[in-house]
C-alpha cells in the first residue's frame, strides 16, 4: 500500500512536534512507499488529506482526535484506508477502535493489519457543518472542553481536571428540546452527549456500550444536578458505573434535533464549536470510513 502520512505538529498540547523526526525514521527503516504531509493550521489536515486520497491507498492521521476528525473529513467521499499514529493528549477514539496507544506499535501494525468500516456523526450547529468521529459535547460537557483549551500553562491530565473545577463555577441546567424518530424529550439536562466512541477526556468512559460500527450514537444525559451533583456523576463516568444513577439516561438513535432558546457550549472530538449554539442536527453516516485496525 501507498501510505500519506498527515502529521500535526500541535497535537498534544504542542508537543508533537518532536516526533517529526522519529516519525520520517520510521518511514525510512520500514522502506514504506510513502510521504509525509505537515499541516500547518486548523483545517490544513482536511485539504491534505483530501488532496492525498486521490493518489495514496491510506491516509494516516499523526495526532490526537482533532486531527483525525480533520482527516477523516478529507478523506469522506474516497476509496482510501484510514490509518491511525495516536500522537494526542487524549487519545480517546483509539480506545473504541482497538488500536494500540502507543505511537511504534500503531505504526508498525499499519501493514499487515485488518480493516473495518466504522460510523462517522455528522452535525450541523447554526450553520456550521462538520463531522464528529468520538463524542460530540452539549452543555457541561462543551464547556468543560472550552475551559481545557483555555489552559495554556499547564500539560498532562491534569488539564481536564482543573477545567473541570473552572467548570463547576459556572454549570446551569440547560432547557433542552430534543426530537428524533422515536422520541422526544423537553427536559432541563446539565451535560448531554452523543457518542459514537465510547471515552472522552483521556478516562471518562462516557458511553461503555457505544459501538463505532453499529450505525447508532448514544445519546448520554444528565439531567439536572448541582454543582456536587455533576461532580459525584462525572466519578461515576470514570469507573463506567453511570447506570447507578436515576439521573444519567442513555438512548440510543441515528438521527436528532436539538434546540434550546439558551445557548450552550459545544465542541466536536474535543474541537471547540462555540459558546453560544442553540440548534443542532446530528445523524450518523454508517460505515462512512475504512479504518485499519
Amino acid at each position: 500500500m501507498k501510505f500519506a502520512f498527515i502529521f500535526n505538529p500541535s497535537a498534544d498540547r504542542e508537543r508533537s512536534t518532536l516526533r517529526l523526526n522519529w516519525l520520517k525514521k520510521m518511514v525510512e527503516s520500514r522502506k514504506m512507499d510513502a510521504e509525509i504531509f505537515v499541516s500547518s493550521y486548523p483545517g490544513h489536515a482536511v485539504m491534505l488529506s483530501k488532496e492525498a486520497a486521490n493518489s495514496f491507498d491510506a491516509i494516516v492521521a499523526c495526532g490526537g482526535d482533532g486531527t483525525i476528525q480533520e482527516v477523516a473529513m478529507g478523506m469522506m467521499d474516497s476509496s482510501a484506508y484510514l490509518g491511525i499514529v495516536p500522537m494526542g493528549s487524549g487519545n480517546d477514539f483509539i480506545k473504541s477502535a482497538g488500536i494500540s496507544p502507543k505511537s511504534e506499535d500503531a505504526f508498525l501494525r499499519l501493514t499487515g493489519a485488518q480493516t473495518k468500516f466504522i460510523d462517522v456523526i455528522a452535525y450541523e450547529a447554526d450553520g456550521v457543518f462538520g463531522i464528529c468521529i468520538n463524542t460530540l459535547g452539549l452543555g457541561f460537557d462543551g464547556l468543560i472542553n472550552y475551559e481545557a483549551k483555555s489552559i495554556k500553562n499547564i500539560k498532562g491530565s491534569f488539564v481536564y481536571t482543573l477545567a473541570i473545577l473552572n467548570s463547576l463555577k459556572k454549570v446551569t441546567a440547560i432547557p433542552f428540546k430534543i426530537k428524533s424518530r422515536k422520541f422526544s424529550i423537553e427536559a432541563n439536562l446539565t451535560l448531554l452527549t452523543l457518542a459514537n466512541g465510547g471515552t472522552e477526556g483521556g478516562n471518562f468512559r462516557i458511553a461503555p456500550n457505544a459501538d463505532i460500527s453499529d450505525g447508532l450514537f448514544d445519546m448520554v444525559f444528565i439531567k439536572q444536578v448541582s454543582a456536587f451533583g455533576i461532580l459525584c456523576r462525572l466519578g461515576l463516568f470514570l469507573i463506567g458505573q453511570q447506570h447507578r444513577s436515576s439521573k444519567i439516561n442513555v438512548l440510543q438513535e441515528d438521527t436528532v434535533e436539538i434546540e434550546s432558546e439558551i445557548g450552550f457550549a459545544m465542541h466536536a472530538d474535543g474541537e471547540h464549536i462555540g459558546l453560544d449554539i442553540k440548534r443542532v442536527h446530528a445523524r450518523v453516516l454508517k460505515s462512512a470510513i475504512k479504518l485499519i485496525v
